[in-house]
């Protein structure tokens, strides 16, 4: 096959453009990368030798129609053949006048399933002038990317898209992590502290809190960072009960995701208190089935178990290494069982090492690639 010139469009999902450049570290391909300072940091900070890759930064450029006008001449200028869009949650118009002024190959990732394929039913103006956009960019694209194959059934059995449907997940399995229980329980808690209403944090710091006069010596570690006044105050409740003795730690690191990666590695088990439903755009999303969480897939990526909501639809790639629960007491219960068990705690960790080869990097790449380039046929 002739090399293929992609540029990768992202300003928001490191984890995700880290997904792409793992399955199109090939010499193949040739990229150009689309994004945000932040992002273009960390892709730099992590070595990608087959890779060569220029940088077009979003925060180089005084307005957002100058960033997407200097995209426009570089994939015009370089003969780019593709570009994929990874997230577009913003400047929606400007996204579609790039699309339709250089009319190559595109393919676009969907985060929100029913966001992005069923038209809203509503009057607010912003909502519907952004699905106005979303669908004269659908109706260019070659293909689209969805998070989960779980979603391709989902979509086709509603008939809301008829093109070819691809399958990345958030984030990707890159390495094997030899993990050694810890002396006491160690519960990693990822995901910004903000106010979206898609965690359940008043759950969750309720259950820590009894948890801990139950058995003290079990730690939960919160990774993320905190945002808006809404996280503030969630972030002001976690101080509190550490001031009152809670075994609970906060991490985070905005400018390197190393901490990240040494926290998830170092811990036993990830606790995702997710809210299953949730509004985007006064759109319903549901965890599972129109959208997933990142969390699911860092589980695979670090070869842990997870708690979840047993509401919460999954793949059936992972469920042995998942504990559910219904309740307040049943997580209860099932922590501190956890903590007493460490033979059934080694099983949990065996489960997801062994599930988490369908998210390696080589499994990945040999289901999308060969989908991808037959694309340009």
């Amino acid at each position: 096959m002739k090399r293929i010139k992609l540029a990768l469009f992202d300003l928001q999902h490191y984890e995700m453009i880290n997904v792409l450049i793992s399955i199109f570290s090939d010499p193949n391909f040739s990229i150009v990368f689309f994004t945000s300072k932040k992002i273009a940091s960390k892709i730099k900070e992590t070595s990608h030798e087959d890779l060569k890759y220029e940088f077009i930064i979003y925060e180089d450029f005084s307005s957002a129609k100058s960033f997407f006008n200097s995209c426009e001449e570089y994939i015009l200028k370089n003969k780019v053949d593709a570009i994929h869009f990874n997230t577009i949650d913003r400047d929606y118009n400007l996204v579609w006048k790039l699309i339709k002024n250089t009319n190559i190959h595109t393919t676009t990732t969907i985060h929100n399933i029913n966001t992005w394929l069923n038209a809203p039913f509503t009057l607010n103006k912003i909502a519907l002038k952004n699905y106005y956009y979303r669908k004269k960019i659908l109706s260019k694209s070659k293909a689209i990317v969805v998070t989960e194959e779980l979603f391709i059934s989902y979509i086709r059995d509603k008939k809301l898209y008829t093109k070819d449907i691809l399958t990345l997940p958030y984030t990707i399995k890159s390495k094997d992590i030899n993990h050694k229980i810890n002396k006491q329980l160690r519960i990693a808690i990822p995901g910004a502290i903000d106010g979206n209403n898609r965690r359940n944090y008043k759950f969750a710091l309720s259950v820590i809190e009894k948890i801990n006069h139950l058995n003290p010596n079990i730690k939960f570690v919160f990774i993320g960072g905190v945002f808006s006044s809404e996280g503030e105050q969630i972030f002001q409740h976690i101080n509190d009960l550490i001031k009152k003795g809670c075994n609970i730690e906060h991490k985070f690191n905005p400018n390197s995701n190393q901490l990240f990666e040494n926290e998830m590695s170092i811990c036993d088990v990830v606790f995702m208190p997710v809210k299953i439903n949730f509004k985007y755009e006064g759109i319903n999303e549901v965890y599972g089935k129109t959208k997933v969480t990142g969390v699911l897939y860092d589980m695979m990526r670090f070869q842990k178990p997870g708690i979840i909501p047993k509401e919460h639809v999954v793949p059936p790639t992972i469920t042995t290494s998942l504990i559910t629960y219904t309740n307040e007491d049943n997580l209860i219960e099932k922590i501190l069982t956890l903590e007493n068990n460490k033979e059934l705690l080694e099983n949990y960790l065996t489960y997801a090492k062994s599930n988490s080869e369908y998210y390696s990097t080589s499994s990945i790449k040999k289901r999308f690639l060969p989908k991808y380039v037959k694309l340009f046929d």
